[in-house]
């Protein structure tokens, strides 16, 4: 998360329709059902490829903010799939 926050700098704010410490603030809040969503299923523990928390709720900011998926995915070094189900898993911690 720290490279993405470097990446953007001053515009992070406009990029994620919120500050460094907001993003941190909600990242607290949701972290424990973020961990469930994403990490309690038998098919991600399976997986090699270990997206952390932060990255998934950045993930689906930058989307809710406007962002495009392929832009997304470019900067967070994911697959277009890891975006959606960012997205909807974020959504799903949400509306738990």
């Amino acid at each position: 998360m720290d490279v993405l926050i470097k990446k953007y700098g001053a515009l992070f704010s406009r990029a994620y329709r919120m500050d460094v410490d907001d993003f941190y603030s909600l990242h607290d809040l949701l972290k424990d059902d973020l961990e469930d969503s994403f990490y309690g299923s038998k098919r991600v523990k399976q997986s090699n490829f270990f997206i952390p928390t932060t990255i998934r709720l950045s993930i689906a900011l930058r989307f809710f903010a406007g962002g495009d998926p392929l832009d997304i995915m470019i900067n967070h070094g994911v697959c277009k799939p890891s975006v959606y189900r960012s997205v909807w898993g974020v959504v799903d911690c949400i509306n738990s």
